[in-house]
């Protein structure tokens, strides 16, 4: 399966959250949330959960600081924790959020009243098939190959994200690379009429070469 397939199914929302933000949003403490604002699941000594009811995110793994995921609003945040604590993630406001905020005892207590394990553990899974795509792709033998999945999953993101923010800087908020090679990379791709740029930012793209 192509590239494009993948990041489909990595920006395809997760359809089992509506149900469990319905029975969660009366209990949570509704906050609107700047651009480029951290919040941790785990803060004080105690777990959150988050509910992202307007704007976009990216999950982050604290130990490198790598944007893993993006994700539109609505979905939930947090209930990863229920399964295991070692998971050291933070999300970052991409766009100005509304985000409902409550502890996550709370909302076990409120999924296990509404009996919405099912669901639960259906969003689970796609989250979970999503960072397999991802951990597949960026396991790509080549920093062609990865730039190339990249330069699409940009092309697939929040238009007004996409627009505020160089497609250098993407790449490298989600890679290692070096910023010198990706400039190189992505310098030949616009020279070679594969992709337009306007100071940096991804305005277009056509189909991209499969070897570099």
């Amino acid at each position: 399966m192509n590239d494009s397939f993948w990041n489909t199914k990595l920006m395809t929302p997760s359809p089992f959250t509506e149900s469990i933000i319905e029975k969660l949003e009366p209990h949570c403490e509704i906050k609107n949330v700047s651009t480029r604002k951290r919040l941790y699941p785990h803060s004080g000594g105690k777990y959150y959960c988050y509910l992202l009811l307007k704007g976009y995110v990216a999950y982050h793994r604290d130990r490198n600081d790598i944007a893993v995921l993006t994700a539109s609003a609505p979905t939930l945040f947090g209930l990863n924790y229920i399964a295991s604590e070692n998971i050291i993630t933070y999300i970052k406001t991409l766009t100005p959020a509304t985000i409902g905020v409550m502890l996550l005892d709370k909302a076990i207590e409120i999924i296990e009243e509404h009996h919405l394990w099912k669901p639960v553990a259906q969003h689970m899974m796609v989250l979970s098939n999503k960072l397999y795509i991802i951990n597949e792709q960026m396991s790509a033998p080549t920093s062609y190959e990865l730039i190339k999945f990249l330069l699409l999953q940009l092309m697939s993101e929040n238009e007004t994200y996409r627009k505020s923010i160089t497609a250098v800087n993407y790449i490298m908020g989600k890679t290692q690379l070096s910023r010198s090679g990706i400039m190189r990379i992505l310098t030949s791709l616009k020279a070679g009429g594969y992709i337009q740029l306007h100071r940096g930012v991804l305005i277009s793209l056509n189909k991209l070469p499969a070897k570099f």
